[in-house]
């Protein structure tokens, strides 16, 4: 995702910029799962999994938003990472509905 996306800065090609948007999307489908916290709200939250994959996946995440300014994915992984450290409890409006 990472790589398709400085491809695309590069080139131009809008094929590169298609291809990091079609791996984030498929991330996303795929690396998170549906949550249910303790007070009732549905979110999305990260399949256990490799913390160094997560953090490449996040790397993709920050250069794609640079590009397409959908923050779907990055708010996912902050409301993820407020939920797991427990900092503040998850709220319906920091999730961005955006593709």
């Amino acid at each position: 995702m990472q790589s398709a996306a400085l491809l695309y800065q590069l080139t131009k090609n809008p094929d590169y910029l298609k291809d990091a948007q079609s791996i984030a999307k498929e991330c996303y489908n795929y690396f998170f799962t549906d949550f249910t916290t303790d007070t009732g709200e549905s979110l999305k939250m990260l399949k256990q999994g490799n913390i160094w994959f997560t953090a490449v996946m996040l790397r993709g995440f920050i250069e794609l938003y640079q590009l397409d300014q959908k923050s779907k994915l990055l708010s996912t992984l902050s409301i993820n990472a407020y939920h797991m450290l427990g900092i503040m409890p998850v709220m319906k409006t920091a999730y961005s509905a955006q593709t």
